[in-house]
C-alpha cells in the first residue's frame, strides 16, 4: 500500500511539471480563421452574382456591352411565360439569358416578371429571324401534358419502363409527372422547354406506330404459314437470325 501511494505521488508530481497543451486554443484559433474565410468567399460570391445577372436574369454584369445597331435593323418577340416556369427561363444566375445573348445574330434578351399582358414574359431583339427562333427555343420553356391510352402503355414505357426513360432522355425532358386513372390511361405531366416536349411526342408516337407495325408483322406470320415455309426451309439452322427474314418474306408476299 505504501508502494502503490508513492507510484501515485511521483505521477501526480511529474503530471504538474509537464507543460501545458495548447490545442484547444490552437483549435478555437483555426476555427475562427475558418469562419473568416467562408464570409469571404459568401461575400465574394455574392458581389459576383450581382454583378452577373440582375433580379430578372438579364444583366449582362462585367460582360463587354455589345455595340449599337440601327434599330430599323432589328426583329423582335415577345412570348408569354407561365410564372412558376420563370426561373427555369433565367436559369442558375441567369445562365440561360447568356446562353441566348451569346447566339450569333442576337442582341438582346430581357426576362420580364409582369410583362406586356400582365403576366411574365420574355422580349428577345436580334438581326435576324433564325437567330430569334433559336434563342425562343431556348428559353420558352411550358407546362404540357401527353395521354397514353391504356393500350399504349405498354408500348411506350416497356416491361419495366426503360424504354420510356430513354425516349425521355433522348428528348431531353428532365420534369415528367406520371398519373394513372382507374381505366389505367397514363398522363405524362411535363414542365420544360416547348421544343423538348414535341419531341418526345414524336417519339412517343413513333414508339406506338413502331410496336403497331411489328405487331401486324406477326400477324401476317401467324395468318399465312404456307408462305413462311420456303424461307424457312432455305435456312433451317438460322435460329432466331432467320425470323426477321421469314417475316421480311411474308409482308412481301402479302403485298
Amino acid at each position: 500500500q505504501q508502494q502503490q501511494q508513492q507510484v501515485a505521488l511521483e505521477h501526480k508530481a511529474a503530471s504538474a511539471t509537464r507543460p501545458q497543451r495548447l490545442r484547444p486554443r490552437a483549435a478555437t484559433r483555426n476555427r475562427a480563421a475558418r469562419r473568416r474565410r467562408c464570409r469571404r468567399w459568401r461575400t465574394a460570391a455574392a458581389a459576383s452574382a450581382v454583378s452577373r445577372a440582375d433580379s430578372h436574369g438579364g444583366a449582362r454584369g462585367n460582360r463587354p456591352e455589345k455595340p449599337p445597331v440601327d434599330p430599323s435593323l432589328l426583329v423582335e418577340e415577345v412570348f408569354a411565360v407561365a410564372q412558376d416556369l420563370m426561373g427555369m427561363v433565367i436559369g442558375k444566375q441567369g445562365s440561360n439569358i447568356r446562353r441566348a445573348e451569346d447566339i450569333a445574330g442576337v442582341y438582346s434578351v430581357q426576362a420580364n416578371k409582369t410583362g406586356e399582358e400582365g403576366g411574365p414574359s420574355v422580349r428577345v431583339t436580334a438581326t435576324d429571324a433564325e437567330a430569334l427562333k433559336k434563342a425562343r427555343a431556348l428559353l420558352e420553356f411550358v407546362v404540357d401534358s401527353i395521354l397514353v391510352e391504356a393500350a399504349d402503355v405498354k408500348k411506350v414505357f416497356g416491361e419495366n419502363g426503360d424504354h420510356f426513360q430513354a425516349l425521355v432522355d433522348k428528348a431531353q425532358v428532365f420534369n415528367v409527372d406520371t398519373v394513372e386513372d382507374l381505366n389505367h390511361n397514363v398522363t405524362l405531366n411535363l414542365r420544360g422547354r416547348r421544343e423538348c416536349i414535341e419531341n418526345l411526342r414524336s417519339l412517343i408516337d413513333f414508339a406506338i406506330l413502331n410496336y403497331v407495325e411489328d405487331a401486324q408483322a406477326a400477324a401476317a406470320v401467324a395468318a399465312a404459314p404456307v408462305a413462311a415455309a420456303p424461307a424457312a426451309a432455305a435456312a433451317p439452322a438460322a435460329g432466331a437470325e432467320g425470323a426477321p427474314v421469314a417475316a421480311a418474306a411474308v409482308l412481301a408476299a402479302a403485298e
